[in-house]
């Protein structure tokens, strides 16, 4: 409580001796450089405790990480591999519901590269469908979606 009390004397000090700075400052063309020189050292005075936190004990629950442990590259890799395996599923189940096509399998099969992109080698489809041809409409819509060459097989 002492520290807020000596900021709050500082913000108090510096307001008064930049309006007597403005007071005794001469008029024209220097008042308002005289003005922008006050205001910046008031909004110092302000923000210097910000200066003295320590980062380290201030909590963000959403970005947290327990202080001695590493991230396992491995399980981010596969979770991150996981999450775009699981994207491309659902961009084929919502073009399957749009044509009315009953997929049986989805095969996405991909990996992380050198340079921590995600590349889908292939996305294989077996699909149900009494028709020919909404096989050929339903594959050239998911390749157009995904904007990748995709197979389809019908049972």
């Amino acid at each position: 409580m002492d520290g807020l009390r000596q900021w709050a004397l500082c913000i108090i000090i510096a307001a008064a001796s930049g309006t007597l700075v403005c007071a005794f400052a001469p008029k024209g063309s220097a008042d308002k450089t005289v003005r922008s020189i006050v205001g910046i050292f008031v909004v110092a005075v302000i923000c210097a405790p910000l200066t003295q936190l320590d980062v380290d004990k201030i909590a963000f629950p959403v970005l947290a990480q327990p202080s001695n442990a590493e991230i396992d590259k491995t399980e981010m890799s596969e979770y991150m591999i996981s999450v775009c395996k699981s994207a491309v599923e659902n961009e084929i189940a919502l073009s399957a519901a749009e044509f009315g096509v009953r997929v049986e399998y989805i095969g996405v099969d991909a990996y992380i590269d050198d340079d921590s992109c995600i590349i889908i080698q292939s996305v294989q489809i077996k699909i149900r469908s009494d028709k020919q041809e909404s096989l050929s409409v339903f594959s050239s819509a998911v390749e157009k979606k995904l904007g990748m060459p995709v197979m389809v097989n019908a049972e």
